[in-house]
């Protein structure tokens, strides 16, 4: 309906007299329920305001009853203490342990109760890394770092008597003021540790100028407590080695878990170490001198072959549950005969090819659940079948298989697919150290389709239900994968039809990363939240999500070789979801 006044809407027009007055009688009614709209709304207002305040003094009334009558006033001593212990959260390596926001001094603050339960929790103090924090090194204040000196008494006391697990990291060879400083203080601060060493249970040390001197004063008494010891020592070759000057800690009683990384070649004189290797259930060998012989030269003299040097030891390692060992190039000489590992249960090699390989030949390893097998490619040529003839041979019982061998053709990795019934986790390719790095493209910037090293729609087929490897619960495939959209699938679905685990014939899959996808995959990487191909394939995989399933899908850039980089960074240790977890963790 058309109003009398629409011939002055949209223009510049101006009323008359009597439409003025016409307006104004129309929004009377208007103007008057507005000035009744603001009264109310200021008179709500003032009543809000005055509940407001009424609500704040009623809580503030209230709170410290109500406090009184909180659920975690009521949990006895002993329950916060394993609130607190649960809540210790482990520093990361060469990270001081005395920070603000470490877990035991954030517990200080809380309140009262809550400091005198963590300063009366021994164990919350038992654990921690002694090392200098940067801020003190920069600033060059000797009062500051005495007071670092001073809290680290005070943690130790706190410790009261339980056993210690100490880490120390290593301080700089500069010759300038701030890293000179930084060397005496951890030396001080080392020597207030040293006077602790009977509590010791685990030290994981590097050997540097503000720890060596400490540790060779000791006696074989002196750490009568020591069941895990880690020695670190990376300085370039020197042909006198200072592992043998901790022979206190390496004769320790009770020693089990024994794990060395240096990069000295000398790193062989361990043999003769006073090392009772019979108590020994966790070894590892890790020489950074493999790395340096591909880097700088290949100039220093070998280690003695590997039959005068690893195999004695292991032959009296009688008990071993878990064995890593980086083995360097050296003078292939025939063993005089093969030493059986009985209890071994899992293996980690790494480094030369060639005498990884003399080393699987003659080991027995009747009990082995975990395999880990990464030679390093850049320093001998790599033969498949002495490690897939040893998979023949062991792997019925293996449960961990953890694998690269780019020179494995499709029917090599067909037949180890094959021989691993057991399998729970199952991983192929360069070692993943760190999930969250960068992928490195590879050494050879060109296309090459023709690679042998594939994990094809026949290799997924074969360990799909009713396939072999019904245990298998995760899957990391870090290798070039030809594998098409129906075959995944086709995979997922069967590893995840709850008839599976109904009627035993298998298990449930977990986790599948297939990392280097071709890029006629549909699916661009469903690590991102949009998929470009649309909304069928997103669907599906998201299905599968919601039924438990981690996935990590991702295509490459191109196809080149299959990686042959090897590890990159110091391993002294690994982990898996299944068999051993920690090395050497007893089963």
């Amino acid at each position: 309906m058309d109003s009398p006044f629409s011939h002055l809407h949209g223009t510049n027009l101006i009323p008359s007299g009597p439409e003025l007055e016409e307006l104004t009688a129309l929004t009377l009614p208007e103007d008057s329920r507005l000035i009744e709209l603001e009264r109310e709304v200021k008179e709500l207002t003032s009543l809000l305001e005055k509940t407001a305040k009424e609500k704040a003094a009623i809580l503030k009334k209230i709170r410290p009853i109500k406090a009184l009558t909180s659920l975690i006033r009521r949990l006895p001593t002993e329950i916060l203490q394993l609130i607190f212990l649960h809540a210790r959260i482990p520093p990361a390596p060469d990270t001081t342990t005395f920070r603000a926001c470490d877990t035991p001094f954030t517990l200080l603050r809380v309140c009262r109760s809550w400091r005198e339960i963590a300063e009366n929790t021994p164990q919350l103090w038992s654990t921690f890394n002694v090392s200098l924090p940067q801020q003190l090194v920069d600033r060059q204040d000797p009062s500051k770092i005495a007071s670092f000196i001073d809290e680290v008494r005070r943690w130790l006391k706190r410790s009261g008597d339980v056993p210690l697990r100490i880490t120390v990291s290593k301080d700089s060879d500069s010759t300038d003021r701030a890293q000179l400083l930084s060397r005496e203080a951890l030396n001080s601060a080392f020597r207030v540790v040293v006077e602790q060493c009977h509590r010791w249970e685990a030290l994981d040390v590097e050997l540097c100028h503000a720890t060596m001197k400490l540790l060779a004063d000791l006696t074989a008494n002196s750490t009568p407590l020591l069941k895990s010891l880690k020695i670190r020592e990376y300085k370039w070759y020197n042909a006198s080695t200072s592992l043998l000057r901790c022979t206190a800690l390496l004769s320790a009683l009770h020693l089990e878990k024994l794990h060395v990384w240096s990069n000295d070649p000398g790193i062989h004189k361990l043999s003769n170490a006073p090392v009772k290797w019979a108590n020994l259930i966790s070894l590892s060998l890790g020489n950074t001198y493999v790395q340096h012989q591909v880097h700088v030269g290949m100039n220093a003299p070998a280690p003695p072959p590997l039959n005068h040097v690893l195999l004695p030891i292991l032959e009296k390692c009688v008990n071993l549950r878990s064995l890593l060992v980086t083995l360097p190039p050296t003078k292939l000489s025939r063993p005089l005969h093969g030493v059986t590992l009985q209890k071994l249960r899992s293996l980690n090699l790494a480094g030369c090819s060639t005498q990884i390989d003399l080393l699987l030949k003659n080991i027995i390893t009747p009990s082995l659940r975990e395999m880990h097998y990464y030679p390093h490619y850049e320093i001998s040529k790599h033969e498949p079948l002495p490690f897939l003839k040893f998979i023949e041979q062991q792997g019925d019982k293996l449960e961990v298989v953890c694998f690269d061998a780019p020179s494995f053709t499709a029917e090599h990795l067909m037949s180890c697919l094959k021989a691993i019934p057991s399998v729970k986790q199952l991983m192929i390719g360069r070692q993943l150290l760190n999930p969250f790095a960068s992928r490195s493209i590879g050494p050879y910037p060109h296309l090459n389709h023709d690679d042998p090293y594939h994990f094809t729609d026949a290799h997924l087929t074969l360990i799909t239900p009713p396939g072999c490897c019904p245990s298998l619960e995760i899957l990391r495939i870090l290798i070039k994968c030809q594998l098409s959209p129906k075959a995944v699938i086709a995979f997922l679905e069967a590893k995840t039809d709850p008839s599976i685990v109904k009627h035993g014939q298998g298990s449930r899959i977990r986790e599948v990363s297939l990392e280097e996808l071709p890029d006629t995959f549909p699916l661009l990487s469903y690590r991102y939240p949009q998929n470009p191909w649309g909304d069928d394939m997103e669907d599906i995989l998201s299905s599968f999500k919601e039924k438990g399933v981690e996935l990590s899908l991702s295509l490459t850039d191109y196809h080149c070789p299959t990686r042959y980089l090897p590890p990159i960074q110091h391993l002294y240790s690994y982990d898996s979801d299944f068999g051993s977890a920690p090395l050497g963790a007893p089963r």
